[in-house]
């Protein structure tokens, strides 16, 4: 009895010194290289503005923050390998709203909602609805009436299926009633080439890589995507404000973490991230990608996430009610 009692207390007094240690642990955080993986290629929007962050967070957390470009499926790949990560603060996941759509239109290994800790927005950004200047429309105004009279005539252009250049306009198409053409192509800058040369007439293009070519005369914009006018295009209206009420799509990017990832730790993150995303230098960069440096509480990202996820799936089940009639 007395040695089952001194083991008992041996046992008790191990689990009192591992739970210590582990608050130790988390308030000293981070004691060594924390990884940021990316899910997409290096040299992209997102790998820009994760690298910006790393470097700065680095400086700030005392320890190497590296970035892990894992590119492949819309970024599932690089959200699959965080949600199977040891949720210490020592794997980070480099989100773009692709990873809302991508909930919505096929099958994951992973629930995009319970197997994720949200940290912080770190930007946003909108789209140009842009036309080629042969299209008979010089507002969205003008370019609704159009594609009204002449119900899927108009082509326009995404950078793929389930991208969300296409579910940006799908969502336009039923927010608007209009019926307008898919061309799926293999990447934003075929879009920009067929959409130049006149082989379709429209499409929904990131702010940085269309702009050029709307100042330059070579297309025409529209509308921009937001809820508010973009400041990298303040004459160019919303869309909502131009003829469809309450269209709202907008890019974000945000940095998450494994699920069940400790609330002391994802504070710290999200604080720090605060701090770096609102400096002059860290801003202005952003804004040289056309992205808003914003940043926002864990909570606030969280119902982003899911309200997102509810606008696409309803998208996506119109698009799949189309294709199987």
């Amino acid at each position: 009895m007395i040695k089952r009692m001194a083991g008992m207390t041996i046992l008790a007094l191990a689990t009192v010194i591992a739970h210590d240690v582990a608050i130790a642990q988390k308030d000293n955080y981070p004691t060594k290289p924390v990884r940021l993986i990316v899910g997409f290629a290096p040299g992209g929007g997102t790998d820009l503005l994760a690298r910006l962050l790393a470097l700065k967070l680095t400086g700030a957390l005392g320890q190497p923050v590296v970035v892990d470009n894992r590119p492949g499926a819309g970024g599932t790949i690089a959200a699959e390998i965080v949600a199977r990560a040891t949720p210490d603060g020592y794997t980070l996941n480099a989100m773009t709203n692709s990873y809302s759509v991508n909930a919505s239109f096929y099958k994951l290994p992973y629930d995009p909602v319970r197997d994720i800790s949200p940290i912080t927005l770190i930007g946003r950004s909108g789209y140009l609805m842009v036309v080629n200047p042969s299209v008979p429309a010089k507002s969205m105004r003008e370019f609704l009436a159009l594609a009204r009279g002449r119900p899927g005539e108009l082509n326009y252009g995404s950078s793929g299926q389930g991208a969300i250049s296409h579910m940006a306009i799908e969502l336009f198409k039923l927010m608007a009633g209009v019926e307008l053409t898919h061309v799926s192509y293999k990447g934003t800058a075929p879009v920009l080439t067929d959409l130049l040369s006149g082989q379709i007439q429209f499409t929904a293009g990131a702010i940085p890589p269309t702009m050029p070519h709307v100042k330059s005369g070579r297309l025409r914009a529209i509308g921009v995507s937001t809820a508010q006018r973009s400041r990298l295009a303040p004459d160019v209206p919303t869309v909502s404000e131009a003829g469809v009420p309450g269209y709202d799509v907008s890019s974000w990017y945000a940095i998450s973490a494994p699920p069940k990832t400790p609330k002391v730790i994802i504070t710290k993150l999200n604080q720090t991230l605060g701090g770096i995303l609102s400096h002059p230098e860290i801003s202005g960069r952003f804004e040289k990608e056309g992205v808003d440096a914003v940043n926002s509480t864990p909570e606030l990202l969280g119902r982003i996430i899911r309200t997102d996820i509810e606008k696409w799936i309803k998208v996506a089940r119109a698009i799949k009610a189309k294709e199987q009639r």
